[in-house]
């Protein structure tokens, strides 16, 4: 595990695709995802050494900036990259609805958005570059 002071969240190493744990579901996530690697014991130091950390719940996790760039140890992801705003997505389609919605765009001009690696800090959450 790793904490990352500056977002206050924990990663978790041992994941093949290194996203952040929520506070409330250390001990779970632990138990669900690692019982083979980690003996009971060293999974319940892990939720004791969580315990000392100032973690924030997910829907206050600080959504760095893209130009910072990427946060060491993160997962990384293929997505796309609005070049009007720096908007981010995972899937196209989302980047089509984004500069349909925002910018007017529509099917037949050139598109307005690239490739970019992105990152998040849950699965489900909110992007970063």
């Amino acid at each position: 595990m790793k904490y990352i002071s500056e977002y206050k969240v924990l990663l978790c190493t041992a994941c093949p695709e290194s996203y952040c744990i929520p506070p409330k579901r250390i001990e779970r996530h632990l138990r669900g995802h690692h019982k083979d690697i980690l003996s009971k014991k060293q999974r319940t130091e892990l939720v004791k050494y969580s315990k000392t950390l100032e973690l924030l719940d997910p829907k206050d996790v600080p959504i760095p900036h893209w130009e910072e760039g990427p946060v060491t140890g993160l997962h990384r992801l293929k997505g796309h990259m609005c070049t009007i705003c720096q908007f981010v997505g995972g899937a196209e389609s989302w980047m089509e609805t984004h500069s349909r919605d925002k910018h007017g765009w529509s099917t037949g001009k050139p598109i307005i958005w690239r490739d970019q690696d992105i990152q998040v800090f849950l699965e489900s959450h909110s992007f970063l570059i």
